[in-house]
């Protein structure tokens, strides 16, 4: 009779650490999970933000600032095809807490 306790003991220790295994396993991917939302996110973020500057260079309006997470770049495109007269292409690039970063590209309007 004790040697049939010993082996139920034994399965039940094992069971357990099967069980603890996943449980860790499963943890770590949720934690990649929220951590790729995280990217995802920023990305979508910067990505809006260097269309809305790059809107505000065509229509004329000033464009949103750069702040602390939120960093813009505007870089005039010097290989680009040739544009119609009195405008320019240019390069927004945006880049959002360093991870998420986008650029867009288009005309605006040549300052004079």
């Amino acid at each position: 009779m004790n040697r049939r306790r010993g082996y139920i003991i034994a399965d039940a220790v094992l069971a357990i650490a099967v069980v603890a295994l996943a449980g860790l396993m499963l943890a770590s991917t949720l934690g990649h999970a929220g951590n790729a939302g995280r990217a995802i996110a920023e990305s979508r973020s910067a990505q809006a933000s260097a269309t809305e500057v790059l809107l505000c260079l065509q229509t004329g309006t000033e464009p949103p600032k750069s702040d602390g997470s939120l960093r813009i770049d505007i870089v005039p495109l010097s290989d680009a095809p040739a544009a119609p007269e009195g405008w320019s292409w240019v390069r927004v690039e945006a880049r959002y807490r360093d991870k998420g970063r986008a650029s867009v590209a288009g005309l605006v309007r040549s300052k004079p």
